[in-house]
């Protein structure tokens, strides 16, 4: 079972830029790899640029050589290196969409992971149901942010590299 999530980098008027990601979207792995990773805006837009995501990993694409050599598509993927559904799959784009922080979002998402480049801060949202008639129907899913600072982030990279999950 996969642990579905988005990562987006924050817009104006509580509202983000998002991509989606299959696997592993738990803080321990896909909030940690951003921390690590994605602190830069110019690699963070490379990343939404592809579109969705099956995987998050450090580098957003291949070398050119490991490209000419074939050595990563969806079957077979470097493992340092994103798995995107349109580049890496041949499937139609999904491109980067904007969403409302404090608005509803789809179904299946349990986390969102939002890039502040003015604070150089990544927000974590848990998605959350709850019942909302004001809205004309019975259950609506939701962000709500909840706290995680840097040292917890550096503790679970810590214990990743160790192999301790």
């Amino acid at each position: 079972m996969s642990t579905n999530s988005l990562i987006g980098i924050k817009g104006e008027n509580r509202t983000a830029r998002v991509i989606y990601c299959h696997w592993d979207g738990y803080p321990k792995y896909v909030g940690m790899m951003l921390h690590k990773h994605y602190r830069d805006v110019k690699k963070l837009n490379k990343l939404l640029a592809l579109g969705d995501i099956s995987c998050l990993a450090e580098r957003v694409a291949p070398t050119k050589e490991e490209l000419e050599k074939g050595t990563h598509d969806f079957n077979s993927p470097l493992s340092d290196v994103v798995v995107a559904y349109a580049r890496d799959r041949g499937e139609k784009k999904n491109p980067a969409r904007w969403i409302k922080l404090d608005g509803d979002i789809y179904e299946g998402v349990d986390y969102a992971y939002i890039y502040d480049a003015n604070r150089d801060i990544w927000e974590i949202y848990k998605a959350k149901v709850s019942y909302d008639s004001y809205k004309g129907r019975n259950w609506c899913i939701h962000l709500e942010r909840i706290p995680m600072d840097r040292r917890i982030l550096e503790k679970y990279y810590n214990n990743f590299q160790k192999g301790i999950r």
